[in-house]
């Protein structure tokens, strides 16, 4: 269950750039945003302030040109240290 309806909002406007503005392949992007949607509900990326974390997020995004670019910002918004933690069956890095 989605905690917020930004992160469903949010993860929809990030898909939209990465597929018209930054022309990603559809299988990466899928992928990256899917990581995206888990990583911003289990962590509540958007639960406190969401439109403040969400207008410095495309700040950012103004120095991001490419493809490349574009998933490494995705990635490097999110704890992917994590992400490694609870595939691997750690459920206490989610908290």
């Amino acid at each position: 269950m989605v905690r917020s309806n930004y992160v469903v909002v949010y993860s929809y406007v990030f898909y939209l750039m990465g597929k018209y503005e930054y022309k990603v392949s559809p299988f990466v992007l899928r992928n990256a945003i899917i990581r995206w949607i888990f990583m911003s509900t289990i962590k509540s990326f958007y639960s406190s302030s969401p439109e403040s974390t969400v207008e410095r997020q495309l700040a950012d995004l103004r120095n991001v040109h490419n493809t490349d670019e574009f998933i490494a910002f995705l990635v490097s918004q999110l704890p992917v240290a994590n992400w490694y933690d609870i595939l691997n069956g750690n459920t206490t890095a989610a908290d």
